[in-house]
């Protein structure tokens, strides 16, 4: 889009049109530009095709998955892989309140005070102890890895990987639930550090791709659907809005019956209820199959005082 079309040309003058770009995954790659050239008082005109940039559109997922793979590789990982058990622990390697978590075995870049020397000699192989600080929380993924676009599976990508790594980066346990347009794929509970980003590389490249469905409404807002249905309890009638106002509650209805009868609802719900306050619940997500168990839970779980990341409202869809 250009905002200005519009300009007055004089000799030895330069003029700068700014230009905004949204690329799709697919467009032409030298974008042409027509320019009209008028005349003094219009006596004549010349038209003029030119196409002064070329687009190179690097999809987002690409460019996560390089940040993970460098991450995974120990590319500047002093300070990446340092989580607060290491900082806390620093000076007496006693850590108050941090609780025991898991043995896994080392990996470049992890702390030599971490190995559990006793293990290591019983196996023959290093093998580290991770910690888990109750007060730092964790974080759980919701992930829909159904998408009807290349711009909607290089979106849910992205934002898988970036989750994952922000976590990681943070040194908290990642929870992924995955599933598609009729089952769980994938659950994964307490992931740490460089497992949670080879996880979420591995569901990056499972996304599942089915026809648009055609056109869609925007998701329901349930909470104003519920606040409307509790402000008109009339027995007697609805009023001059009976009509619409009986069609809203039918609504609600249907989005309550279509969200309880999705063969994933019970799937989300258990792994949902496993949550704490000090967890951050992240939806990847693009709103299709699940929109209406997204409509009535997400909302509940926000009113209880969880911290819900909806990715696809704060961010919407962008490429890089």
């Amino acid at each position: 889009s250009i905002a200005q079309t519009n300009y007055a040309v004089t000799p030895n003058t330069t003029i700068k049109i700014p230009i905004t770009i949204k690329c799709q995954l697919s467009g032409p790659r030298w974008p042409e530009i027509t320019l009209l050239i008028n005349g003094p008082n219009a006596l004549f005109s010349n038209f003029f095709f030119s196409h002064p940039l070329e687009i190179r559109v690097i999809p987002r997922a690409r460019y996560a998955s390089w940040l993970a793979e460098k991450y995974l590789q120990g590319t500047g990982s002093e300070g990446i892989e340092t989580n607060a058990s290491d900082n806390l622990g620093a000076i007496t390697g006693k850590i108050r309140g941090v609780e025991f978590q898991q043995l896994r075995e080392y990996q470049p870049g992890d702390k030599i005070r971490q190995i559990d020397w006793n293990h290591t000699h019983k196996i023959g192989r290093y093998f580290v102890r991770e910690r888990l600080d109750p007060s730092q929380g964790d974080v759980m993924i919701i992930l829909n890895t159904t998408a009807e676009t290349p711009e909607e599976a290089d979106w849910i990508a992205y934002n898988l990987v970036m989750s994952s790594l922000s976590a990681s980066q943070q040194g908290l346990p990642s929870s992924i639930l995955a599933y598609n347009d009729n089952r769980p794929i994938s659950l994964n509970s307490n992931l740490r550090s460089k497992y949670a980003v080879q996880k979420s590389l591995d569901l990056a490249s499972r996304i599942h791709r089915r026809e648009p469905a055609g056109r869609k409404f925007k998701p329901p807002d349930v909470n104003r659907l519920r606040q409307f249905s509790r402000n008109n309890t009339n027995p007697i009638g609805f009023g001059e809005h009976e009509g619409l106002e009986k069609f809203l509650l039918v609504e609600l209805n249907a989005i309550k019956l279509s969200a309880e009868s999705h063969p994933l609802a019970s799937t989300i719900q258990r792994f949902l209820s496993k949550a704490t306050k000090d967890t951050t619940i992240t939806l990847v997500s693009c709103w299709n199959h699940d929109a209406e168990i997204l409509s009535i839970t997400l909302p509940k779980l926000r009113k209880l005082g969880y911290k819900v990341v909806d990715l696809m409202s704060e961010k919407g869809l962008g490429w890089i």
